[in-house]
């Protein structure tokens, strides 16, 4: 089981080490508007962590960082960021964890952007992924993005031995929402 909430200043050490792995490129102090303000921001980034609910764990390696108010293990599993701009949001990121992939976090984490956008009237959701990121291909599929245009090299050269270290096709999706409050 996994819970999804929005990112807070208490998240920093969690943040970084779910960073060093995935590499999002985004400094944790960018991410927050004042620490201390519980209000949406209008525009500007926002923010959502995916935590695995008390996961197993070898007690001899527990820190007391990874205990939250409850004295419950929980694992940040993933994260989400993106930024709203006049009404439009772009997905900047979204990554889960090697060894919490297929447990459904980065379902929740996209769901949980799809409500927050619907109540916040935004009309689409757009992003663009490397032609290579099958996963967050089929994430975006399910999710009825469409795909709307390409960018042929954009992308340095990856790890990916297909490309034979040529540039790599970004693929540009959007999503158009539905809400009941724009219906």
């Amino acid at each position: 089981m996994f819970t999804i909430r929005e990112l807070c200043s208490s998240d920093k050490p969690a943040y970084e080490v779910v960073s060093a792995a995935l590499s999002p490129g985004f400094k944790f102090e960018d991410l927050l508007s004042d620490p201390g303000d519980k209000t949406e921001k209008v525009d500007g980034y926002h923010c959502w962590v995916s935590e695995i609910d008390n996961p197993l764990f070898n007690e001899s390696e527990l820190n007391e960082s990874e205990l939250d108010e409850s004295n419950e293990v929980s694992a940040t599993a993933g994260i989400c960021i993106a930024r709203k701009i006049f009404g439009v949001v772009e997905l900047l990121y979204i990554g889960v964890l090697q060894e919490h992939r297929g447990r459904g976090c980065s379902s929740g984490l996209m769901q949980r952007l799809v409500e927050w956008c619907n109540r916040s009237a935004v009309d689409q959701i757009q992003l663009e992924v490397r032609a290579s990121n099958e996963a967050a291909l089929s994430l975006y599929q399910k999710f009825g993005y469409e795909l709307v245009g390409k960018r042929a090299g954009y992308y340095a050269p990856s790890a990916n031995p297909s490309l034979e270290g040529g540039r790599e096709t970004a693929l540009l999706y959007t999503l158009v929402l539905t809400s009941p409050k724009r219906a």
